[in-house]
């Protein structure tokens, strides 16, 4: 995981994702015809609206809730370290409340993208 921090790895995980969720809004705005009224009252419009919407829900989650939850989860396995023998049962309790949360908010995202990508994928033939 210290290698992946070095070369930055989640930032740069962070900026293809808001790539791509940039790419998809220019993609429907070219689709719908600039976002057309018609084109949203049609089922495959509204799926891939409702689509795109779980997709920036996820990103959210992922980015708000899992993330900062896992790296502080992480910086205090480094102070856990050098905490003494009597402050480490504390330490290990918010690093598994933390993990909790991280893991949940992670499946979360899981099954959210899961749902946006089964609605994107078969809009087309709605």
């Amino acid at each position: 995981m210290a290698g992946l921090q070095r070369r930055k790895f989640p930032a740069w995980m962070t900026f293809y994702a808001v790539i791509t969720i940039l790419s998809g809004f220019r993609l429907m705005q070219v689709t719908s015809n600039g976002f057309s009224d018609e084109y949203f009252a049609t089922m495959m419009g509204m799926v891939l609206l409702v689509a795109s919407v779980m997709t920036v829900i996820a990103f959210s989650i992922g980015f708000f809730v899992s993330r900062p939850a896992m790296t502080t989860a992480a910086a205090l396995m480094m102070q856990r370290e050098a905490a003494a023998p009597d402050r480490r049962l504390a330490i290990d309790v918010q690093i598994a409340g933390l993990r909790a949360r991280g893991n949940a908010a992670s499946m979360a995202v899981t099954l959210i993208l899961l749902v946006a990508t089964a609605g994107m994928a078969v809009a087309r033939y709605l």
